[in-house]
């Protein structure tokens, strides 16, 4: 049933009138009496009496009335549900990271209070982050290295990055200038994500000690997971093993007890910001887009990344 003509049956039956009410509706009489007939077949009931110029309604009138109200505050109550969520998503800026960049969206959400990122992984996490742009369950994307061979996207590099040993200060290790990966083949690692038990055929995206190991074929003795950076660095403080991340991932970490060194060679990272070329980024998008744009422009990536800004 069409709510319009349930909108006019109350109109009406506040009116007692058809005159009166089809100048309330802006609507014919000729057009509000078949819609009141509409009505009346369609439920099989009469709605009204009629006495002389007036009506009143019947019984089953009086028991219609009271739904008619009801499925239009049912209808409004959602129309205005739906305002505010398409409201609420104007203010949501979908993100996927294969790289954190925490400082650099706090920098961001302190001039445009606004907007909230929200970081969005993808699961399963071998699907990548690259698959969640193309079909829109993110509008933006961190990433590392990545190779547009389609021409597919706007890449925005943000950062240059490379990979260290994080140990404990009473590591035997701890006081080098610089670290091979054969130094460290044999230790217990705390490794990123929620891979337990990786080997030279199970490694997932964003794993970096997994890839690492591949990398000069052997495999990592993983003897904890962690879900962020900084909590694999707590696992390190307390001697639990030693992890691999990127080093300015660690600017912002609580690093006390903790030494950081470089590797022999070193894996080097360009982290971009990017995006679907035929995208039409929400508004919120596209000041995260200027916001980091400006801040590569002026140099003060670095300075945001240390707190510095």
């Amino acid at each position: 049933m069409d709510t319009k003509y349930l909108k006019e049956f109350v109109v009406l039956a506040e009116k007692c009138n058809y005159a009166d009410a089809s100048d309330t509706l802006f609507l014919s009489q000729s057009s509000l009496f078949k819609h009141m007939k509409s009505i009346e077949h369609e439920l099989d009931i009469v709605l009204f009496h009629k006495n002389g110029n007036r009506i009143s309604l019947s019984e089953e009138g009086e028991l219609f009335l009271k739904y008619a109200h009801a499925s239009i505050e049912h209808e409004t109550a959602f129309k205005n549900a739906i305002a505010r969520d398409r409201e609420k998503r104007k203010t949501i800026i979908n993100v996927g990271f294969e790289y954190r960049i925490v400082d650099l969206l706090i920098a961001f959400r302190m001039q445009n209070s606004q907007y909230v990122v929200r970081q969005i992984d993808p699961v399963p996490r071998n699907k990548g982050v690259v698959n969640m742009l193309r079909s829109g369950k993110c509008e933006l994307a961190f990433l590392q290295n990545f190779q547009d061979t389609a021409d597919e996207f706007v890449q925005i590099p943000i950062l240059e990055d490379q990979d260290v040993v994080v140990l404990y200060n009473s590591h035997p290790l701890a006081n080098r200038k610089s670290i091979s990966f054969q130094d460290i083949k044999d230790e217990n690692f705390i490794s990123l994500g929620d891979q337990d038990n990786t080997t030279l055929n199970s490694v997932v995206p964003g794993d970096l000690i997994g890839a690492r190991f591949l990398s000069n074929n052997c495999s990592p003795r993983i003897v904890f997971n962690g879900i962020r950076g900084s909590e694999l660095i707590d696992y390190v403080r307390k001697e639990m093993g030693i992890t691999i991340l990127f080093k300015k991932t660690l600017y912002s970490m609580d690093l006390s007890n903790i030494s950081v060194v470089d590797i022999e060679p070193a894996y080097k990272i360009t982290v971009s910001l990017c995006y679907p070329k035929n995208a039409r980024l929400s508004a919120g998008a596209k000041s995260l887009v200027n916001f980091c744009s400006h801040a590569v422009q002026t140099g003060q990536i670095e300075n945001i990344l240390r707190n510095k800004a």
